[in-house]
Formats: C-alpha cells, sequence, structure tokens
C-alpha cells in the first residue's frame, strides 16, 4: 500500500552562490515540522519512491544578499531536481510579498515554475537560517534521487535582480537520500594463528598469543554529516522499530569449530555448519550495540586449517516501517593462519598408484639455515582413492639438520598416510619459509621428468 508522509522537509540555510546572489534559506512556519535549518535533510533511500508514496511540502525562504529587491514586478524562477509537483501550482505558493500569480510552468507533475511576484521589496535578507520574511511552500512528490532547488530572480523588463536571472540561478541541495542502515565490518589485529605443537596434537589450538577474535561487526542507524537519517518528512530517525532481523554468516573452513563454537558477541551461533563453510547468526538484537567481537573456539580434536573468512551483514525492515527494502554488506575479516611453513604440492601420487605406469614422486626440503629445524609433518588434502581414510596430520621426521634435507618418495608418503590414490599433500616444517626449499621430482622409468627450483619463501610471495 502507498503511503503519503505529509509534512515539511527542512531544508539547509544559506546556499552558496555568486557574490552578492540572492540568498535562501530553509522556511519553517508556525506549525510547521522539520529538521536543522542549517543542515542538508537525510532521508531513507530505501523508502518507496514510486507512485507518490512519499510526498510532502517543499519550503525554503528568498532575500536579498544586500539592500532590497525592487519595487516593481520581479519573475521569480524555481528549478528542482528529484521532486515533481503534487498538483498544480496556483501561485499562493510564494508568501511574504504582495501579489504572486503564476506566469510559466507550475504543472501537476512538473518541476519547474516562474512565478510573477510584487512586493517583493519587502523581503528582508537572510540574517540567520530560518528568519525569512519571504518564503516558497511547493506541494511535491519526491522521485527517488537527491532534492536539489534553483532560485533566479529579474525584473519584468528581463534586468537581473541580485546578479541572478532565468539561467543565473542559486542552487542547493536540499534532502540527501541516504542509506538508513550502517554496517562496518573490521578486521582483527590481534594474533589468530594454529599452533603447530598444540598439546592435543598439530593445530588443535591457537598459539598463547592469539585471541581468537577474526573481527567486529557494528550495525545500526545511519548517521552521517546531518545526523539520523529519517524515515519521513517529520524528522522521525531510522530505529530498532524499523528492523525486522539483522542475519550474520560467517563464511570459511569450519571443521574445527563446528563441535567448538562461533561466537557473535560470546553468543554462540545459531548454526554451524562444516560442510557448507558457514555459521550463522540472529543478530537483531546486537542493532545499534556498537563494535562487537567474532570469535572462534576451537574443538581441540580437530586441526584448525588455514582459511579466509567472510562476513556478511543484512538488515531486514520491518513490516510497519516506511521502508521497503534492507541492506547487506559483505567484508573480510582476519585470516587464521598457522604456524611454521607450509607448502603443498599438486597431483601427487602414492606408489601403489604410480607402479602401474612406473611413475613416483620424489619430494625434497631442504634447509639453508646452519641450525636444525624442528619436526616435518605431512597431510594428504584431497585423495581420488575410494574409501580412503586420512589420518590427519602426520610426523615424518623430528627434524631437518642445519644445511641439511629431508627426502621422502612416493613409497614413504604411502606408508605414512596410506593408499590415497592420487591427490594434493601439504607438508608443514616447523621453520621460517625463507630458511627452507622444497620441491618435487617426477620420475618416470628412472628418468627426472620435472625439477623446478626456487625456495618457499618465494613461491609464497611471487
Amino acid at each position: 500500500m502507498l503511503k503519503k508522509f505529509l509534512a515539511t522537509a527542512s531544508v539547509v540555510g544559506l546556499l552558496a552562490g555568486a557574490a552578492h546572489a540572492v540568498e535562501i534559506d530553509n522556511y519553517l512556519a508556525a506549525g510547521d515540522v522539520g529538521g536543522d535549518y542549517d543542515e542538508v535533510y537525510p532521508l531513507a533511500e530505501e523508502m518507496d519512491y514510486d507512485g507518490g508514496a512519499v510526498a510532502g511540502t517543499l519550503s525554503f525562504g528568498f532575500g536579498p544578499s544586500a539592500g532590497s529587491f525592487p519595487t516593481g514586478n520581479v519573475l521569480l524562477f524555481i528549478t528542482a531536481t528529484g521532486v515533481e509537483f503534487d498538483g498544480a501550482l496556483d501561485g499562493t505558493e510564494v508568501g511574504g510579498v504582495t501579489t504572486s500569480v503564476i506566469s510559466n510552468g507550475g504543472q501537476s507533475g512538473a518541476s519547474s515554475v516562474t512565478f510573477l511576484i510584487s512586493g517583493a521589496n519587502s523581503c528582508a535578507d537572510v540574517a540567520a537560517p530560518g528568519d525569512s520574511t519571504c518564503f516558497v511552500k511547493l506541494p511535491v512528490i519526491l522521485t527517488g534521487s537527491d532534492v536539489t532547488v534553483s532560485v533566479g530572480l529579474e525584473t519584468d523588463a528581463g534586468a537581473d535582480v541580485d546578479n541572478t536571472n532565468s539561467d543565473t540561478r542559486v542552487s542547493r541541495k536540499l534532502i540527501e537520500l541516504l542509506p538508513a542502515f550502517a554496517i562496518a565490518i573490521d578486521e582483527d589485529t590481534g594474533t589468530t594463528t594454529a599452533d603447530l605443537i598444540a598439546t592435543n596434537g598439530p593445530f588443535t589450538d591457537f598459539t598463547g598469543s592469539s585471541d581468537n577474535i577474526l573481527g567486529t561487526y557494528d550495525v545500526g542507524p545511519n548517521s552521517g554529516d546531518y545526523g539520523l537519517v529519517n524515515t519521513d518528512l517529520a524528522s522521525t530517525d531510522v530505529d530498532a522499530l524499523d528492523v525486522d532481523a539483522v542475519d550474520l554468516l560467517l563464511a570459511g573452513t569450519m571443521d574445527a569449530f563446528e563441535a567448538g563454537d562461533v561466537l557473535f558477541d560470546g553468543v554462540s551461533a545459531d548454526d554451524i555448519d562444516a560442510t557448507a563453510d558457514e555459521a550463522t547468526y540472529d543478530a537483531t538484537v546486537d542493532f545499534a550495540g556498537g563494535a562487537l567481537d567474532v570469535q572462534v573456539v576451537p574443538d581441540l580434536a580437530t586441526a584448525i586449517a588455514r582459511s579466509d573468512y567472510d562476513l556478511t551483514v543484512t538488515v531486514t525492515p520491518a513490516v510497519g516501517s516506511n521502508l521497503i527494502s534492507g541492506t547487506t554488506k559483505t567484508a573480510s575479516l582476519q585470516s587464521i593462519d598457522r604456524n611454521g611453513t607450509q607448502v603443498t604440492f599438486p597431483w601427487t601420487q602414492t606408489q601403489t598408484l604410480g607402479a602401474s605406469s612406473g611413475a613416483s614422486s620424489v619430494f625434497r626440503i631442504g634447509n639453508l639455515d646452519n641450525a636444525d629445524t624442528g619436526a616435518v609433518f605431512v597431510e594428504v588434502k584431497n585423495a581420488s582413492e575410494a574409501g580412503y581414510v586420512n589420518p590427519g596430520i602426520t610426523q615424518l621426521a623430528s627434524s631437518i639438520d642445519g644445511n641439511g634435507e629431508f627426502v621422502v618418495n612416493s613409497a614413504g608418503i604411502e606408508a605414512a598416510v596410506g593408499n590415497y590414490g592420487r591427490g594434493d599433500i601439504e607438508f608443514t616444517v616447523e621453520a621460517e619459509p625463507d630458511t627452507l626449499t622444497g620441491r618435487q621430482f617426477v620420475v618416470r622409468n628412472g628418468v627426472i621428468q620435472q625439477v623446478i627450483g626456487g625456495n618457499v619463501d618465494q613461491d609464497v610471495n611471487n
């Protein structure tokens, strides 16, 4: 159902134009309602602007920049954008002068009009916003864009009045359409790192310095340069009554948190789905609650994956609100890292699978530092062998000697993790990336078919 909001839009004070040009301010007569004189009126862009649903009176005052207007007849040229006239004008829309009649335009649905006025010399200059003695009050329908008005005057003989005329106008924005809701999503700057040497096994918990916080969200009424956005032309601010739901969706690897937890401002997620890689939460109670944490709690049994995380916040307006659409924002939160160095080798094969073609892989990790590394682990990331049971992160060696190397082939990998067939495998070494090299040699019938040089740090950053 279309609704009309019959009120007066408060508009801005002095409108900038040429030096010593006509001055314009908002005009609030006795009984009118509206916002601050000296600010653009902020109005929600999510309202129903079709079919005359948002209508009201656009009021503004005008006066000379110095001295007085002429005593004779004066033409007052007005063009508005973002509105159309709600019915045909009849000349009574101009006040504070002796007489006012329509000279041109002013039809219903139009947005330009020329008034022929007399007694304009009684219009006082605008000493302060809101004290105009001459004014214009236009019945308008808003069409869904920012509202501006341009004004010029000239004598009926065609002479400029106060450096304005039909073509040279003083203009200013009166109403600005803005989002009703403000959503902020920020990454956490603290450490969130899965620990290779966690008590219950590699990466089953975070390091001691980690805060487990991925970031924050803040959702509430939009407040910009002009104050809170309004839901009508009667200065009604957006508030919680305009909100039906605030839905959060955290996307990222959830394997270690499905049996653990994801917390939104300390409250458990409504649903955590490791298969869908997402956690959801109804945050309606958090509307206008300030910046609130998104935190993850591992189950202390499942290895925490390296993963990026995105948060999507969706605000849905209430049925009784003047807002007919909501808003959605998606932004990145902090990623979860693992300590140590990881390098993934794609498209590898076990000894069993490679036997049929005579292919085998040799994996070499070199230690460029003169100190021993920590332990070396391997994990199968995906597998082609039907029924394969993944053992998870498996230790292959306790260290790599200083300036030494660690070498293992397909047979050694299969002995450690089983026959996965074909898949990608990831090595993890307790060492810094710039101290390691890591390469796969593909060998077929005694011939090395692929050798790639470089170090892990170069791979990660290039």
